[in-house]
C-alpha cells in the first residue's frame, strides 16, 4: 500500500510564508531568487539522468566493454573523475554530457517556473543544473543569462531578470563535476551566487553537497530562505546535511523547510504555488461564502484534499435542505450564512495577517480539513433542532453513498466527533489520544492515501471554542421576532465595541453598557463559555468598575473540583497536550532513542533538589527525553509538562503557567494557594514535578522569563 504521511510533508505554514514572501518581494519592488538543482529536471526526461545514472553512462560508454561499474557512489563517483572526466579536455566533456542531456522535454513545473517568472515572481535564478530546459523555458522572455564566468547574454532585449548557471551547460561549456572544481569556486562565480541569494530566496531539488555553492549562498539574515526537498532533512544526520541547516539557521529561516510527496517536489511546488498567486482553471467549485478564507486556500495546497472539502460542503447543503432554520440560541441567527461569516471573519484573506494566537490554523490540510467541516457543521447546526454530532453522522452517510473518488475513512470521522463532542458538551476531553492518526482515501480501493500522526484535534476543539465565543460579538441576529434573550443578544452586538489581542489572549471590549446590562449578558452568554473559564478570552468592560460585582469573569475550568482532583485534571491535561508536541527533529517512527539526558533527569527527581535546567542544542533530544520521562509511570509523581506552543503560557510566567486559573479562582491569594498544595502532597507523599520545555521561546526571550 502506498502511503503519503503529512507527518513527513510540510506543513500548510511554512508554504504560505513562502507564498507570503513572494507577494512582498513583489509588492515592494524586491527580486525573489530560486536555486533549482539537478532534482528539478528529473521528470522532463524519458531515462533516468540522476547524478549516480549520468556517471554510469558516461563509464559504460567510455570504459571497455567488460568495465562493470561499483555498486557504491563514492567509488562510482571515483571512477568518472579518474577515468572520464579527468583524462578529458574541457570540449570532450561537453560533447559526452549532452548526450546524457539532449532531448529533454519541460516538465509542468519548468512551465509553472515561467509563469511565475513572467507575473514578477521571480526576478533571480541560479541553478547548477547542464541541461538547458531553463533557457528554453524562458527563451521568449526578456531576460539576462550569464553561464559561470562567460560573459552575459542579453535575451530579447534584457531586463532585471537574471539567469545565472553556475556549474556551466552542454552549450556553452564550463562544466564543474570533480570535487576539486565544486569545492572552490572562481571569486567572480561566488561572488554572483551570493549577490543573486542576498534577498529571499527558495532552493528546491539541491541536496546542498557542493562545498563551494553552499560557501558562496548569502547569508544575509534580513530576508527568509525556504528549502524545499522531498524528504524531510534530518539535522542529525551530519554528513548529508549540516551546510544545509547551517546555511538556514544564519538566514533565521530553520523552520522554512517544505517536504513531502506533495509540496516537496518541483513540479508540483511551482504547480502550488502558480495555483495560489496567480489562479488557475481548477474544475473544483468551493461556495463563495468559503472562497475568500485562508482555510479554503490553506485546503489548495492539495487539490485532492480540497475536492474532498468541497463535495463535503455541497452534501452538507443537500443534508441542510431537510430542515427549517429557526432562530436560536445563542446566535439567534436569521440564517446559516451569517453565523458562517461570523465564524470565518478571522480567516478572510484581508485579515489574515492578523490571526489571533488562540485562532492559528493548523499546521497541515488534513487538520485544517477537519477544522474547515467542524466550522461547517457548527454553523448549520445553530439554527436547526439537530446536534451536531447527529449532523456529523447523517452527512457521513450522505457523503459515502455519493462514492466520491476521494473520502476520509472512518478515523476522520471519530476525530471530527470527538471535536464536536467537546465543543457539545463544553467539557475538556482527556481521552484525545484514543484517535491516533487520521486517514483520507485518495482512491476507491484505498492503496494511497494521506495519513497524519497524532492530530492536534484539541487544538482544533480550541479554536471552535474561541470561535464560538468570539461569534457572538458580531451581528447574527435576525430582524424578525422576540425574545428576552434575542433583546440581548442585539444589545451584546450593539455594544460589543471591539476584539483586540493581549499576550496571546483575545481581549472581548464592551463600551457604553450599563452594569445591568452587562450582567444579564454575562450571565446568558458569557458566565459557562469555557473559552473565558479557559483563559483564551477575557473580557473588558468599564462598567464593571462602576461597581463592586460577585462575577469572576476568569474562573478555572476546575474550580469546582476539589484541590485534589483539580491538580490531578489540570497536570493530565497540559501533559497530554505536551505529549503531542512534533518538531522537525522527529523520527517518523516512534522509536525513542536513550541519551544521557536521560540519565539526568532520573537523578534529579531522586535527588533532594528543586530545580533542573536542560540545556543544549536544538535537536540534541531534550524534548523527546523529557516525553519519554512524562510517559513513565511514576506512582509518586505527579507531572505536569507544557511547553509555548502549546497555549498554557500566554501572557503568563513561572508558577502561573501551570497554576494561574487556580490562584483567579482563590482571588489571587498565591501563598495561601501553595501551601495548600504543599500540605496536599506533604499528606499524601507525591511530589509535584513542573515542566517547562522551550524557555527561549518565550516573548522576551530566555533572561526576561528567569526574572519573572
Amino acid at each position: 500500500m502506498e502511503v503519503y504521511r503529512t507527518a513527513r510533508s510540510n506543513h500548510t505554514a511554512a508554504f504560505f510564508r513562502l507564498v507570503d514572501s513572494m507577494k512582498r518581494a513583489k509588492q515592494n519592488g524586491r527580486p525573489f531568487c530560486l536555486f533549482i538543482g539537478a532534482g528539478c529536471s528529473l521528470s522532463s526526461s524519458a531515462h533516468p539522468i540522476t547524478s549516480e545514472q549520468v556517471i554510469k553512462d558516461c563509464l559504460i560508454r567510455c570504459m571497455e566493454p567488460q568495465y562493470d561499474p561499483p555498486k557504491t557512489w563514492e567509488h562510482l563517483y571515483k571512477d568518472f573523475v579518474n577515468h572520464v572526466w579527468e583524462c578529458y579536455a574541457p570540449e570532450d566533456r561537453r560533447e559526452i554530457l549532452y548526450e546524457c542531456f539532449k532531448d529533454l522535454k519541460p516538465s509542468i513545473g519548468y512551465m509553472k517556473l515561467k509563469e511565475l517568472v513572467a507575473h514578477g515572481y521571480i526576478k533571480k535564478i541560479i541553478t547548477t543544473n547542464f541541461d538547458m530546459l531553463i533557457d528554453d523555458v524562458l527563451s521568449d522572455l526578456p531576460h539576462i543569462t550569464q553561464v559561470g564566468n562567460f560573459s552575459k547574454r542579453t535575451i530579447k532585449g534584457g531586463s532585471d531578470i537574471v539567469l545565472f548557471k553556475a556549474h556551466g551547460d552542454i552549450e556553452n561549456g564550463g562544466l564543474r563535476f570533480s570535487p576539486r572544481e565544486l569545492t572552490t569556486l572562481p571569486s567572480d562565480v561566488s561572488d554572483t551566487i551570493s549577490e543573486l541569494s542576498r534577498c529571499s530566496c527558495l532552493v528546491c531539488g539541491y541536496r546542498g553537497q557542493d562545498v563551494g555553492i553552499m560557501s558562496s549562498l548569502n547569508t544575509n539574515s534580513e530576508h527568509s530562505a525556504f528549502w524545499a526537498a522531498p524528504k524531510r532533512p534530518l539535522e542529525s544526520d551530519f554528513y548529508e546535511n549540516s551546510q544545509v541547516f547551517d546555511w538556514m539557521n544564519t538566514r533565521n529561516s530553520s523552520a522554512n523547510f517544505i517536504y513531502g510527496d506533495i509540496l516537496g517536489t518541483f513540479d508540483e511546488l511551482m504547480a502550488q504555488l502558480v495555483h495560489t498567486l496567480i489562479g488557475d482553471d481548477s474544475t473544483t467549485s468551493i461556495p463563495n461564502s468559503w472562497e475568500s478564507s485562508i482555510i479554503a486556500s490553506s485546503l489548495k495546497t492539495n487539490q485532492k484534499v480540497m475536492d474532498i472539502f468541497c463535495n463535503l460542503l455541497n452534501c452538507s447543503n443537500e443534508l441542510s435542505e431537510q430542515y427549517e432554520w429557526v432562530p436560536t440560541y445563542p446566535f439567534f441567527a436569521e440564517n446559516y450564512n451569517s453565523v458562517l461569516n461570523a465564524y470565518l471573519f478571522f480567516y478572510h484573506q484581508h485579515s489574515s495577517d492578523n490571526i489571533p494566537i488562540p485562532l492559528q490554523m493548523p499546521e497541515n490540510e488534513v487538520e485544517s480539513l477537519l477544522m474547515g467541516l467542524a466550522i461547517e457543521i457548527a454553523a448549520r447546526t445553530a439554527g436547526i433542532p439537530v446536534l451536531p454530532i447527529d449532523y456529523a453522522n447523517s452527512l457521513r452517510l450522505l457523503f459515502d453513498s455519493k462514492g466520491y473518488h476521494y473520502s476520509p475513512d472512518i478515523s476522520f470521522w471519530n476525530g471530527l466527533e470527538m471535536i464536536l463532542e467537546s465543543i457539545q458538551s463544553q467539557t475538556v476531553l482527556l481521552n484525545w489520544d484514543t484517535v491516533p492518526n487520521i486517514r483520507l482515501n485518495m482512491n476507491n480501493n484505498g492503496r494511497f492515501t494521506v495519513d497524519i500522526k497524532r492530530p492536534m484535534l484539541h487544538k482544533i476543539a480550541t479554536v471552535l471554542d474561541v470561535l464560538n465565543l468570539c461569534g457572538l460579538m458580531f451581528p447574527t441576529s435576525a430582524n424578525a421576532g422576540y425574545a428576552a434573550e434575542m433583546d440581548c443578544k442585539r444589545v451584546l452586538e450593539s455594544k460589543s465595541h471591539y476584539l483586540s489581542t493581549d499576550g496571546g489572549q483575545i481581549v472581548l471590549h464592551f463600551e457604553n453598557m450599563s452594569s445591568r446590562e452587562y450582567e444579564h449578558i454575562y450571565n446568558l452568554f458569557l458566565k459557562d463559555h469555557r473559552a473565558i473559564l479557559s483563559g483564551n478570552a477575557v473580557i473588558s468592560a468599564p462598567c464593571l468598575h462602576e461597581k463592586e460585582t460577585n462575577q469572576r469573569p476568569h474562573v478555572a475550568a476546575s474550580a469546582g473540583s476539589t484541590l485534589s482532583e483539580y491538580i490531578q485534571i489540570r497536570a493530565k491535561e497540559m501533559t497530554s497536550a505536551f505529549l503531542r508536541l512534533r518538531t522537525v527533529f522527529d523520527f517518523d517512527n516512534d522509536q525513542y532513542v536513550s541519551t544521557p539526558i536521560e540519565d539526568a533527569i532520573d537523578s534529579f527527581v531522586q535527588s533532594s533538589k528543586s530545580g533542573m535546567f536542560l540545556i543544549g542544542s536544538s535537536g540534541s533530544g531534550k524534548t523527546k527525553n523529557l516525553q519519554h520521562f512524562c510517559t513513565q509511570n511514576y506512582e509518586r509523581l505527579i507531572i505536569a509538562a507544557t511547553a509555548p506552543k502549546c497555549g498554557y503560557a500566554s501572557s503568563k510566567y513561572g508558577v502561573d503557567v501551570f497554576w494561574g486559573d487556580l490562584l483567579a479562582s482563590y482571588g489571587a491569594v498565591s501563598d495561601n494557594v501553595f501551601q495548600s498544595i504543599q500540605d496536599l502532597l506533604l499528606l499524601t507523599d507525591r511530589y509535584l514535578v513542573m515542566i517547562f520545555d522551550g524557555l527561549n521561546e518565550m516573548n522576551g526571550g530566555f533572561n526576561e522569563c528567569i526574572q519573572q
